[in-house]
């Protein structure tokens, strides 16, 4: 069901896919969540539009081809990329983490991937902001961490 307005701070999405069905039916879930969004089968016609506009989101498939996620990567990198990643692939789950640590590694904002075959709820959980962190604890001479209770007022 599509949405009025766009929560994720996502204007515009660049799908990386060299099955154009896969990237079709993506562009299709993300319009239907307010995100505009390119689809792309080769590498080279993705970098020749990224020079003209930048997306906010970029969805790349592990495979591509005769090139793969790691050279799109490296070449994110390059071009000092500022918006986020999300791989999308049918292969195992450590692969997926694996190239995600790379992109980190490269300096690149990296959400969890979406493994084949997916649901428009799987890309919204994606784009939720991640919960705050819970700040550390002190330390008690046991070594455990013990939470502090709050301070009561005197009235």
């Amino acid at each position: 069901m599509p949405t009025d307005s766009n929560q994720h701070h996502v204007r515009l999405a660049f799908v990386l896919d060299d099955e154009e069905l896969v990237g079709t039916t993506l562009c299709k879930m993300l319009s239907d969540i307010g995100i505009g969004a390119r689809q792309f089968v080769n590498p080279a016609e993705f970098f020749d539009e990224l020079q003209l506009s930048e997306p906010d989101l970029v969805f790349l498939d592990l495979a591509l081809g005769k090139s793969d996620a790691i050279e799109v990567i490296h070449q994110l990198e390059h071009r000092r990329f500022s918006g986020r990643v999300i791989l999308i692939s049918g292969r195992d789950t450590s692969t997926l983490l694996e190239v995600e640590r790379i992109g980190r590694a490269h300096g690149l904002s990296m959400l969890p991937s979406l493994p084949k075959p997916f649901h428009t709820a799987d890309i919204q959980d994606r784009l939720q902001p991640s919960p705050p962190l819970q700040p550390e604890l002190p330390e008690i001479e046991d070594g455990k961490s013990h939470r502090v209770p709050p301070l009561r007022s005197r009235a």
